[in-house]
């Protein structure tokens, strides 16, 4: 038997959007699902935007998406890194990525610089 699920987590690109075009019916799709309650995240593979260019995207194409619940690799990496590893953590990603990263999450390191012979 199969069992209902309780929760939905939702590809942006291709489900949401193509390239800069909204796919049709998305906005109406996810003011439905805020409207009837149900848990939902929004993933993406990308570490080059932070989330609130992604949040600026979808807002453009009139999707309206709460900033926390896009989920992006930086984003999982930190959670995972908080709860499993102590002290301090290098996280190699594009500067506007780690400005808004949550305060006191974990310590981030300046990239170090390398030197080529």
């Amino acid at each position: 038997m199969a069992e209902t699920a309780r929760a939905l987590l939702i590809d942006m690109d291709g489900v949401l959007y193509q390239d800069e075009q909204a796919i049709a019916g998305a906005a109406a799709t996810i003011d439905w699902l805020v409207a009837s309650d149900i848990p939902h995240l929004f993933l993406t593979n990308t570490t080059s935007r932070p989330r609130s260019a992604l949040q600026d995207k979808l807002d453009g194409m009139g999707i309206d998406v709460d900033t926390g619940r896009i989920l992006t690799p930086p984003v999982a990496a930190i959670r995972w890194l908080a709860s499993n590893i102590s002290g301090p953590v290098a996280l190699f990603v594009p500067p506007a990525t780690v400005k808004v990263l949550p305060p006191g999450t974990l310590s981030v390191l300046p990239s170090p610089t390398f030197s080529w012979p």
